[in-house]
């Protein structure tokens, strides 16, 4: 669970319910949070949609602002529980305490315990959600303007210069064929397909199927007038 990106919070987002599920004591908070979890993936699949109309839109409206409502309502009841920062972050705090204080600046918790942590509303990400039908409305679907189109076409662009340097420059052949490292691993590599055994197969199973498709043969080499399978 560390160093997240966004789409393994969609893919966290998109079956975390059943792990929530009775995770609480408290029935109300259980209820809560399963709600929340079900909103916020509904808002998700509204904001990915890559085709809107005038209804989808209306209730993109409804549920973004229903959305607001359950956060508010979140906030308020997570308050009651008392929640501090974890073991890293605190080892973390206490690092930067020790720096500002070995240069002389004043710290606020000098030497005291983990700093309570509670959920925060006031951020720019939680803010603008509210802005998406919006957006919607007046430049289109997510999918038109989304960074991520860019991303995967500068990787691919990158991917096949970077191929066009190594086939074309001898310099990139040169190095490749004299690092030891490359030579030995791809030896050892080697050897391993070549000691690997071949699988024992069951004498009354009428097929098998290969794991990889290195030694592929084609059904027509196979070719047998006699055989009805393969006419």
């Amino acid at each position: 669970m560390k160093k997240l990106a966004a789409r393994d919070y969609e893919d966290i987002l998109q079956c975390s319910i059943p792990c929530f599920e009775g995770l609480f004591g408290n029935p109300e908070m259980n209820k809560l949070v399963l709600d929340l979890l079900f909103i916020l993936a509904t808002f998700h699949a509204y904001t990915k949609l890559q085709m809107h109309d005038d209804s989808t839109v209306a209730s993109f409206e409804e549920v973004t602002t229903l959305l607001g409502t359950y956060i508010c309502k979140f906030a308020k009841a997570s308050a009651e529980f008392q929640t501090v920062e974890t073991l890293s972050e605190h080892g973390k705090c206490q690092d930067h305490e020790s720096s500002h204080l070995a240069a002389g600046i004043a710290v606020k918790n000098s030497g005291g315990g983990a700093y309570v942590q509670k959920f925060n509303m006031t951020t720019a990400k939680l803010h603008f959600l509210g802005d998406y039908p919006a957006s919607i409305k007046m430049y289109g679907t997510t999918d038109g303007y989304s960074s991520l189109i860019g991303e995967i076409a500068n990787q691919d662009e990158h991917s096949r210069e970077l191929q066009k340097m190594e086939k074309n420059d001898p310099y990139y052949n040169i190095t490749a064929e004299s690092d030891p490292k490359k030579k030995k691993t791809r030896k050892q590599e080697a050897m391993k397909i070549e000691k690997k055994p071949i699988a024992q197969m069951d004498l009354n199973a009428t097929w098998q199927i290969a794991q990889g498709q290195h030694n592929r043969r084609h059904l027509s080499e196979f070719s047998d007038d006699s055989d009805s399978t393969l006419l």
